[in-house]
């Protein structure tokens, strides 16, 4: 199974379902009584390029509060849009927004956060896929986040931000979180798919927590974003 052939069977399961695994999964612990809401139509960006208005999957949670607290925010109702986007050079990625509230017919979305399903070296998201088990996949990404404007915030300034919020865990495990190497931060886990009868079912278990722990990293990376964006322009 390709990583391509993962990010369009993805797709083509969340098609219509999106709802339905969000609702009856538990989710990971840090989106807090996940509420599937109605699919919205918004226009989006990556800070560069518009890509005019598309379908968003909408999610209501409570995050944890150490996904909050760290960057002196309330305690309150947050509002996830994601989709399943494909660049222009044809890499599919899933894309999450955060808001405070559902963004406006007229608002334009730009994610926080981006997982990509390529093993391009120009993406940020690095996929190991198991030697024993056939179309299993685990997710991490390097850290490195896009301003507002599509630069690049350096992993580097960006990681000890997702430290301060998220737990340090192992690379598989399912719940998201900091990658150590050599006493440093080194990458975010993301978590795992399967997928079963010649790579077309998915584990609907783990794909709700592939989701799940994609709003939680957005959640943090939509604050960390802001700070070190905010410390670079004041150098």
């Amino acid at each position: 199974m390709r990583l391509r052939e993962v990010g369009d069977r993805l797709s083509e399961v969340l098609d219509g379902v999106w709802d339905d695994i969000m609702s009856e999964s538990p989710a990971n612990g840090l989106i807090v009584d996940p509420k599937a809401l109605p699919a919205c139509y918004r226009e989006a960006t990556t800070g560069v390029k518009k890509i005019g208005s598309v379908a968003w999957q909408v999610v209501e949670f409570l995050p944890h509060t150490s996904l909050i607290e760290p960057f002196r925010l309330y305690s309150s109702r947050f509002v996830a849009l994601q989709r399943i986007h494909r660049q222009s050079s044809g890499i599919l990625e899933l894309a999450t927004h955060i808001s405070s509230s559902l963004p406006g017919p007229n608002e334009v979305v730009q994610p926080h956060f981006y997982t990509s399903f390529s093993s391009s070296k120009n993406v940020e998201t690095r996929i190991e896929e198991a030697k024993d088990v056939a179309d299993r996949f685990t997710f991490w990404h390097s850290g490195q986040l896009l301003s507002a404007n599509g630069e690049p915030l350096p992993s580097d300034f960006c990681l000890p931000g997702f430290e301060s919020a998220l737990p340090i865990v192992e690379l598989g495990d399912s719940m998201p979180g900091v990658l150590m190497g050599e006493g440093e931060p080194k990458g975010l886990n993301l978590g795992t798919l399967q997928f079963y009868n010649q790579g077309r079912t998915p584990d609907r278990k783990l794909v709700g927590q592939f989701l799940a722990n994609n709003i939680a990293v957005a959640m943090v990376a939509r604050s960390v974003s802001a700070l070190v964006r905010k410390s670079m322009e004041d150098v």
